[in-house]
């Protein structure tokens, strides 16, 4: 039918002017009774956050559903399964959690008339955010559901992550239909936060100001003590501390981290201790399998067996309940009592995939995540923590940066682990 597509900075308000529109035209011709939204996204945080928004309009409040591409891809595949097996002339569909195999294959089922008119018959309306991240099968997905649906559509290329030099999702939307090129900040009035992201998206080094500074740091002490002093003389009532590794990647974030939480701090020219800070890490799906293997205590050989016996009761850790709930019932069930380590690993990922999918961000004034998690979200503060362990490529760090900067509202610090003083002198943090 047609795409609105709306593209413009972090902040510049893409998501709510999308919304607003698609409002718009829901009060302009309203859904028939077998009619619904269809809310996309590639990942599951932004998911949720458009189901929030898509269930605030009136109009369309208990008509939504949102799901990932991969999600969709799958009720796809299952639906049309005699279908599916034809085009992979008799081979065998791929699982549930072949997110890749699963999205090209429902992109080829949906080349058929009629299992893309049984997709736009309920769903006349396709809702997309972080359009950006579209891209292989995902992209062929929305690009056939536009050919008969409405299309709503917000993207913003340099908030990529992936693709650095073209992003086909965003050139194809240019040109599928009506673009809104939005350009004024509404996420921020502070100067200081303003110019260094737009310093970033221009390749320009970036400036000190009263609400924007960068740091060199040296032990996780020192940028410690740098942090609780930021969150001392700053007000907020939500703060991040962004990094772009993960959690087990980085000592440095480790460090900081612990150092935040476990003690108070007596920083230089404060005088009085500050902290411990509540601080909750939001794990992301890979921190949660890790956590489970080591405390599984999983070999690393895939063929080796593992007893039942050697699962203790639930010790708190996340997932480890659904997976010993998993573990009992094919023991009721089957009588199992061993199980592979492949198998184990299998399930790992279905419960750590069901626990991104359904379970929602922790309220905690303090949370701790990886930059990629933080995408679409926005906080009083922002805490950007940049270990040695981030890579050489300048775009994707300038990228990742402003992805971090301009979650702030009001203020934003980056410290950097640069004992010598030497890597705030390159880019990003400089012109390229």
């Amino acid at each position: 039918m047609s795409v609105r597509f709306f593209e413009g900075p972090a902040g510049s308000g893409k998501t709510y002017s999308m919304v607003e529109e698609l409002r718009r035209a829901l009060q302009q011709q309203p859904l028939s009774a077998h009619e619904r939204i269809l809310g996309l996204s590639v990942m599951h945080g932004a998911r949720l956050r458009l189901l929030d928004r898509l269930t605030r309009i009136p109009e369309a409040k208990s008509r939504v559903d949102c799901l990932t591409f991969d999600s969709f891809a799958w009720q796809i595949v299952k639906r049309w399964r005699s279908l599916a097996t034809m085009a992979l002339e008799g081979g065998s569909l791929p699982g549930e959690l072949d997110y890749e195999s699963t999205c090209s294959l429902a992109a080829i089922l949906l080349s058929h008339d009629n299992v893309l008119h049984w997709a736009t018959q309920t769903y006349p309306i396709i809702v997309v955010d972080e359009s950006q991240d579209c891209r292989g099968g995902r992209l062929v997905i929305l690009q056939a559901l536009a050919r008969r649906s409405l299309v709503f559509a917000a993207a913003d290329h340099f908030q990529d992550l992936f693709e650095l030099e073209h992003n086909q999702a965003v050139e194809w939307l240019r040109t599928a239909g009506a673009t809104t090129e939005l350009d004024t900040i509404h996420r921020t009035h502070e100067i200081a936060l303003l110019s260094a992201a737009q310093s970033l998206r221009s390749r320009l080094g970036l400036k000190n100001g009263t609400t924007f500074r960068v740091a060199s740091t040296f032990r996780p002490n020192d940028a410690a003590s740098v942090a609780a002093r930021t969150l001392a003389w700053n007000k907020w009532t939500s703060v991040a501390i962004l990094t772009p590794t993960g959690l087990s990647s980085s000592r440095y974030v480790q460090g900081v981290l612990m150092r935040l939480t476990e003690k108070p701090i007596v920083p230089k020219r404060v005088g009085k201790p500050l902290g411990p800070f509540r601080i909750e890490w939001e794990a992301g799906a890979r921190d949660i399998e890790a956590t489970l293997r080591k405390c599984i205590g999983l070999p690393d050989d895939l063929n080796a067996t593992v007893h039942i016996q050697d699962f203790r009761d639930d010790d708190g850790t996340i997932g480890y309940r659904e997976l010993l709930g998993w573990i009992r019932y094919q023991h009721r069930l089957n009588g199992c009592e061993q199980f592979t380590v492949r198998e184990i690993n299998r399930q790992i990922i279905n419960v750590c995939t069901r626990i991104r999918a359904y379970r929602s961000p922790r309220q905690s004034s303090i949370r701790a995540m990886t930059i990629h998690q933080a995408k679409n979200q926005e906080f009083d503060g922002v805490i950007v923590l940049w270990p040695y362990e981030v890579g050489p490529n300048e775009e994707m760090n300038r990228r990742l940066l402003y992805n971090a900067v301009t979650r702030a509202r009001r203020w934003c610090q980056v410290l950097v682990q640069d004992p010598d003083r030497t890597r705030v002198q390159k880019p990003p943090f400089t012109q390229s």
